[in-house]
């Protein structure tokens, strides 16, 4: 079993970074949570007045047909961020144009006081805005859950490993990938290419951390 001292220095660089993944789960899922009740309200009400002019209606009033074209947005948003649609895959760059074309376009534009905008990139871009709020708040739930764990036998696995990584440890020798992503994702080893293989070994924040302090001793005092 590793010193209990490498085990608590190595505990107190994880809960630091628990601290900051939580922060930053805490601020997207604000945001995220934000975003979507806001783009609902507005789908909402849209929603409604179009079907009180339409006269459309559910169970007699129209303010339920916009109530359920709400949860259907709402619904489809988390659905496609859940799958990882993406709204920019099969959309084409747009064509070059002439120069005289872009020419007449930015002159139109500028007496207009408006920018020419196509179509497909309108409809993408309100695609991104209605997804941005469903993933934020997937990535809070899936930064909470991803965590990493204080616990000394989970700690000691990792600090086995730094000590393997010392003298270079080859990458396809490592079974022990978690305690791997782990050193990784706290800066503790880094990974370089011995005679075309790669090798994991141990940078200066992964050497100081396995090096054990020395305590300190008091001077005795001297009598009088």
């Amino acid at each position: 079993m590793p010193n209990q001292s490498i085990i608590n220095r190595l505990r107190k660089q994880i809960r630091k970074k628990n601290k900051k993944l939580v922060i930053q789960a805490v601020i997207s899922g604000l945001m995220g949570l934000g975003t979507t009740l806001f783009l609902s309200t507005i789908i909402f009400l849209v929603a409604w007045f179009v079907c009180a002019i339409l006269g459309l209606t559910i169970f007699g009033a129209s303010i339920y047909t916009a109530l359920l074209c709400t949860v259907l947005f709402v619904v489809v948003a988390f659905g496609s961020a859940i799958y990882n649609v993406n709204p920019l895959e099969g959309v084409a760059p747009p064509p070059e144009k002439h120069p005289t074309v872009q020419w007449l376009e930015k002159a139109a534009s500028t007496a207009a006081g408006v920018r020419p905008v196509d179509p497909r990139y309108a409809s993408v871009g309100a695609a991104v805005l209605l997804l941005s709020g469903p993933e934020n708040v997937l990535f809070a739930i899936r930064a909470m859950r991803h965590r990493f764990p204080t616990d000394d036998d989970r700690l000691g696995t990792a600090i086995d490993l730094l000590r393997k990584c010392k003298g270079g440890l080859p990458l396809k020798k490592i079974r022990d990938t978690y305690s791997l992503l782990l050193l990784k994702r706290l800066i503790l080893i880094r990974e370089t290419q011995v005679s075309g293989q790669a090798e994991i070994e141990l940078n200066d924040r992964g050497d100081t951390l396995l090096q054990t302090r020395a305590k300190k001793v008091q001077p005795a005092h001297k009598s009088g």
